[in-house]
């Protein structure tokens, strides 16, 4: 499975990702949903990881409007 579409597979089950940079070319994600971690990815697509450190707030969340965008400019459905 490509690294793109584990990521798209956690992000359509999630409300919150925590990042934590490994380096600058690569984040592990957190993937949480309704408070409980459910899984965790390093992601180092350079592109995924621009939008992502984008995205990320106070803490290094991307909170639940966060979400919403990934998902939109990822074809993802939003629930």
């Amino acid at each position: 499975m490509s690294e793109l579409t584990d990521f798209l597979n956690k992000l359509s089950a999630c409300s919150l990702i925590v990042l934590t940079a490994a380096s600058e070319e690569r984040l592990y994600c957190r993937f949480f949903l309704n408070g409980v971690y459910m899984d965790g990815m390093f992601v180092s697509a350079p592109a995924l990881v621009a939008q992502l450190r984008q995205l990320q707030g106070e803490g290094e969340e991307i909170d639940s409007r966060g979400i919403v965008l990934l998902k939109q400019l990822h074809g993802v459905p939003v629930s």
